[in-house]
């Protein structure tokens, strides 16, 4: 397998990867030119990404180790049409129910605990010592930030944001890309697009503009 982007967040890719012994990792895929011939932790970095089929064969399990939601979304789409397969990575210090369901491409982090019922689409980024409670639905591609949490029965739409440390409270509904601040506490459903900060949560405003 390989991973799509060489960034911070591709390390703890690899280390979930290493200490699973899920899959051998021939290399990492990049489109930044600075990047492209250096190394990540021991392993090459290869690009631009419109030679990718020349570096890694169709068919190939690629994991998007990118933290932005719509551009991991916009790139495994490309992939897949590419013909590679989308890999999942869970950490063995993850803590996950036996029914619960993790769509393709998603990575699980130490630390994480996902209960009983819940669905996560694919795409997602469940980081470190998040947690997701019972039968909590997650859209595709969402990241839930180190210590977040979703209280049970929480449904997200795709591409949220669940910022460091905040806390979704249960039965709420929280429409497409949304964006919770760190630390924030969300008390009722939000619409697509909104982005909240503060306890309890609250539209962000901008500042005034001054002449």
């Amino acid at each position: 397998m390989f991973l799509y982007g060489a960034s911070g967040h591709a390390k703890v890719i690899i280390d979930i990867i290493e200490r699973a012994g899920l899959y051998r990792i021939v290399g990492l895929a990049d489109d930044d030119p600075a990047r492209i011939g250096t190394d990540l932790i021991g392993y090459p970095v290869r690009g631009p990404g419109h030679h990718l089929t020349d570096l890694f064969p169709p068919d190939t399990e690629v994991i998007v180790s990118i933290g932005r939601n719509d551009i991991r979304r916009a790139i495994a789409t490309t992939l897949t049409a590419l013909g590679y397969r989308l890999a999942t990575a869970v950490h063995v210090r993850a803590a996950l129910s036996r029914d619960v369901e993790i769509g393709p491409g998603s990575v699980v982090m130490a630390g994480a605990v996902i209960n009983a019922g819940a669905r996560l689409g694919p795409l997602a980024i469940v980081n470190t010592g998040a947690q997701v409670d019972h039968d909590c639905q997650t859209g595709p591609a969402c990241h839930l930030a180190p210590a977040s949490c979703l209280c049970g029965t929480v449904k997200i739409g795709a591409e949220c944001l669940i910022g460091a440390g905040s806390v979704v409270i249960p039965n709420l509904t929280l429409g497409d890309r949304v964006t919770v601040g760190a630390g924030a506490t969300v008390v009722h459903d939000l619409p697509d697009d909104a982005t909240v900060v503060g306890t309890p949560a609250r539209p962000l405003r901008s500042p005034p503009v001054v002449d």
